[in-house]
């Protein structure tokens, strides 16, 4: 039977909150201390009570949302946090121009009925005295996001790391548009023995297709329309790979990147940095694919200055029809 776990008072009396709001804002949390502090009252009330957890760099949309949602459904109490991860940034990109809308995701947090909001600073997260990171060693290699940012899953890892220790969540919560994030978020909570239970969930789409991300924020409501050109040439490539393997033994990377391309061709504003066919389980490129492989087409564009990512999960498989 599930567990029924009620917040004291005392928690919440804990930490400074927002503003007045119809709904209960959730404990904004701004410090390390302060976020052990509100999980240690929450475990000393009720050992029971499990924690979801969901990471993000704020610029919230209903992707972000819908993992908030799916974590009430199986956790006393959900934190979601908000920060802008400066490891994983190179030099010629855009932290400091990164979107910042702290009070509308607080409000759409309160909306959601989040428990409380991890913010802390980068200060606060990265002392100056600090020296140890976690470093995925091998895992760009063979890997077309990590080759065209061989600084960013270092930056993940070492991030999602922090948090796991500083938060302590039962759950993580991740979207599967970051499908080589997700995969290295998995391996290091294996490999470094993490006791969370990492949840992946399904690429939440605007109505156009375009998958949302908080950088579609940089780009117009024209723009946003003509972006939707990537989720339709991978979907195509999908359906090639469809027909194609339900006639051929084996399709070549090849044949499935130049059926993606030509859909994307079709728009000369969008400049593709990488197509990829690449495993399911390891995001590692392979050459070929059979009607047996769940695998991943994935892509990434620059459009209108902005860098766009989206993948699609093909799985053919006798298996996975008969599900």
């Amino acid at each position: 039977m599930a567990t029924v776990f009620v917040l004291s008072a005392s928690i919440y009396s804990l930490l400074p909150r927002i503003k007045i709001s119809p709904s209960p804002p959730p404990v904004l949390l701004r410090t390390i201390p302060q976020c052990r502090a509100f999980v240690k009252a929450i475990k000393t009330d009720s050992s029971n009570a499990t924690i979801g957890l969901v990471p993000t760099m704020g610029c919230l949309h209903k992707g972000h949302l819908s993992l908030v949602h799916q974590s009430k459904l199986t956790n006393n109490i959900t934190i979601a946090s908000i920060f802008v991860n400066p490891s994983q940034f190179s030099p010629d990109e855009d932290l400091a121009s990164y979107p910042a809308t702290f009070e509308r995701d607080v409000d759409q947090l309160t909306a959601a009925g989040c428990d409380a909001v991890f913010c802390p600073s980068a200060a606060d997260v990265y002392q100056k005295s600090s020296i140890c990171t976690v470093d995925p060693v091998g895992f760009n290699l063979n890997l077309k996001e990590g080759e065209s940012r061989p600084h960013f899953f270092k930056g993940v890892a070492t991030v999602v790391a922090k948090l796991f220790n500083i938060v302590h969540p039962d759950r993580a919560y991740f979207g599967q548009k970051d499908a080589a994030q997700t995969i290295l978020i998995s391996r290091m909570t294996a490999d470094l023995n993490f006791d969370v239970e990492i949840v992946i969930s399904p690429t939440v789409r605007e109505p156009s297709g375009l998958a949302m991300s908080s950088r579609n924020e940089y780009l117009s409501l024209e723009d946003r329309q003509t972006a939707a050109l990537i989720y339709e040439a991978l979907s195509f490539g999908r359906d090639y790979c469809r027909k194609k393997l339900d006639v051929d033994v084996v399709l070549q990377s090849c044949d499935i990147i130049g059926a993606v391309e030509k859909v994307l061709s079709t728009n000369r504003l969008l400049e593709v940095k990488y197509i990829s066919v690449d495993s399911g389980a390891t995001m590692k490129s392979v050459d070929s694919v059979t009607a047996d492989s769940k695998f991943v087409i994935s892509a990434a564009v620059i459009f209108a200055g902005v860098r766009l990512i989206d993948n699609v999960v093909c799985d053919f498989s006798v298996a996975s029809k008969s599900q």
